[in-house]
C-alpha cells in the first residue's frame, strides 16, 4: 500500500484527494497549516506546515514517501494583493524549501507540483496549456513562479511534475 504525502490535504482538492487515494486502497499523510487541523478527518496522520517557516516541516521521523502530491497555497488572489511578500514565502519559497528537505533524505521522491490557471492572462473559451503565460495578479505570478521553481528541480534530474 503506498502512502502518499499532500500539503494542502485540509482544502478543497485536498478533500477530493484524499478520497481517491483511499478509494484506491493506498493510504495518505495529511500535511495542514497550523489552526487549520480541524479540517482534516478525526484521528487522521497529519504533520503541522508553515510554508512561511525557516523549516517548513519536521521530517526527521516520518518514514520515505511514496511521493507527495503538493497543493498548498495561499490561493485568494485579495489575500495575495494585500501580502505579496507572504505569498511569494508560501506559494514559492516554502515549496522549494520543502522539496529540498525532501530531496535531501529522498532523492527520487516523486513530486507533483498543482499550480493554477491564475498563470494565465483571463479569456472568455476555455484555456490549453499552450496559452501564452501572462498572470494577471499577485497570485498568479507566484504561481508561475512556483512552476518555474519546480520545472528547475526537474531540470536537475528530480522527479517533479
Amino acid at each position: 500500500m503506498a502512502k502518499i504525502w499532500i500539503t494542502g490535504a485540509d482544502g478543497f482538492v485536498g478533500a477530493w484527494l484524499r478520497k481517491a487515494i483511499e478509494q484506491r486502497g493506498d493510504s495518505w499523510l495529511a500535511f495542514a497549516s497550523p489552526g487549520r487541523e480541524h479540517l482534516l478527518p478525526e484521528g487522521c496522520d497529519y504533520v503541522n506546515l508553515d510554508l512561511a517557516a525557516e523549516q517548513t516541516a519536521d521530517l526527521s521521523e516520518l518514514p520515505a514517501p511514496d511521493g507527495l502530491i503538493h497543493l498548498a497555497a495561499i490561493s485568494s488572489p485579495p489575500v495575495c494583493e494585500a501580502n505579496p511578500e507572504l505569498a511569494q514565502a508560501v506559494n514559492v519559497e516554502g515549496p522549494r524549501k520543502l522539496y529540498e528537505a525532501i530531496f535531501e533524505r529522498w532523492p527520487n521522491c516523486p513530486i507533483v507540483h498543482v499550480s493554477s490557471g491564475h498563470v494565465y492572462k483571463p479569456a472568455a473559451p476555455a484555456l490549453s496549456e499552450s496559452e501564452l503565460l501572462e498572470p494577471v495578479n499577485v497570485y498568479g505570478r507566484t504561481k508561475l513562479d512556483g512552476e518555474t521553481m519546480a520545472r528547475e528541480f526537474q531540470a536537475a534530474g528530480r522527479k517533479v511534475t
